[in-house]
Order: C-alpha cells, then structure tokens, then sequence
C-alpha cells in the first residue's frame, strides 16, 4: 500500500513538473520573447523623453563639480598642515573618485549626444515626448 502511494505521489509530481516545463518554453519561445522589442522605438523614446533628463542631470553635476573639488582640494591642505596623513590620504582617494566619476559622466554625456543629436538639457516638450529643432 505504501509503495502505491509513494508511486503515485513520484508520478504525480512528474506530470505537473512536465507540465510547467511545457508551459514555461511555449511561453518564452518565439521572436521577442527576450523582451527586446523595437529597437528603433526605444532609440526614439530614449532620444525623446529620458536623454533630455540625463543630459539636464549631467549639466547639474557638471556645474557643482568645480566648486566641490575645490572644497575638497582646501579640506587636504588643511589635513596635510595638521600633519593628520589618515585624513589626508582619504580625502586624496575621495578625491581620485570623483575625478574618475567626472570622467565617466563626461563619456556618458558624449555617448547620449552622439545617439541622439537633438537632444540637450531641458528640451522635452511635455507629455508629447517629441522634440523640436530648427
């Protein structure tokens, strides 16, 4: 009795086992089931909606990026005329950061502006998502 039991709890769980396997690859098989969509479509949404926030966001950064440096550079002379060299050599790496940080953002910047031409800070047009150029 036990074994029949046992058998046919075994069987079972291989049939729905089989069944969510057969179910889960017909779901996924088929062009586009990756998700990928239209390319041409998300470059046009990209260069319409989200590039222009990006590039806003970027031009913010770029103007506070001097002034923080600076702040910064002041707060190591300060740490090195104590003699404090702990502090000093944590500023420097938070330093060395943010001028890598600066560089990537600067590459990001030349990325987005060469995928899409129009696009500058600030010039989405509202809920229509198009942009305008003369």
């Amino acid at each position: 009795m036990l074994r029949k039991v046992l058998a046919g709890t075994a069987l079972s769980g291989l049939l729905a086992l089989g069944t969510v396997t057969a179910a889960s690859a017909a779901t996924t098989s088929g062009p586009g089931a990756s998700g990928g969509g239209n390319k041409a479509a998300n470059k046009a949404h990209f260069c319409s909606v989200r590039a222009p926030k990006v590039l806003a966001r970027i031009q913010k950064y770029d103007t506070a990026y001097p002034g923080r440096l600076q702040k910064a550079e002041a707060r190591l002379q300060a740490a090195q005329q104590q003699g404090n060299t702990t502090l000093a050599q944590k500023i420097q790496a938070h330093i060395q950061k943010a001028e890598a940080r600066h560089t990537k953002v600067a590459s990001l910047q030349q990325k987005i502006e060469t995928a899409c031409p129009g696009a500058t800070a600030g010039s989405s047009s509202g809920s229509s998502g198009s942009t305008t150029t003369t």
